[in-house]
């Protein structure tokens, strides 16, 4: 097989459209459209078909919420990830993208700890002193 300026020998035909395959088409395309009149695609005459390439494409987006969630559990000693360590961070100062999905997913949840964020407080229950977690 020879080329010849990104051309190959084989050749690749498409199929010619006549008039009423046209019309035809046009007129399905028109009548899934519910605000469009069908009398210009059933009664104008077609004076020309001009050759064109058509390329469809999906754009697949994702949208990314975060909100906090505050957690508390006994306090059993040892240390903490408070501010004492550095600042806390912001909820949306947190680098996620490890954490994006490769593909599109129709949905996915991630849990991860914020940095900085952890309390000891003082409680009225059963344990005396519980240690705050904050989530993203």
């Amino acid at each position: 097989m020879a080329f010849d300026k990104g051309h190959s020998d084989m050749d690749f035909s498409r199929k010619i459209l006549d008039e009423v395959e046209i019309r035809e088409l046009l007129i399905d395309h028109v009548g899934h459209r519910c605000c469009w009149g069908s009398r210009p695609a059933r009664t104008w005459k077609i004076h020309a078909v001009e050759d064109c390439n058509v390329y469809v494409g999906t754009l697949d987006t994702f949208i990314e919420e975060r909100e906090i969630i505050r957690e508390t559990e006994p306090y059993l000693g040892g240390g903490i990830d408070g501010k004492d360590n550095g600042p806390e961070l912001g909820i949306w100062e947190l680098d996620l993208r490890s954490q994006f999905p490769i593909l599109f997913v129709p949905y996915n949840e991630v849990r991860q700890k914020i940095p900085h964020s952890e309390v000891i407080e003082k409680c009225s229950g059963e344990f005396g002193i519980l240690i705050s977690k904050i989530h993203k």
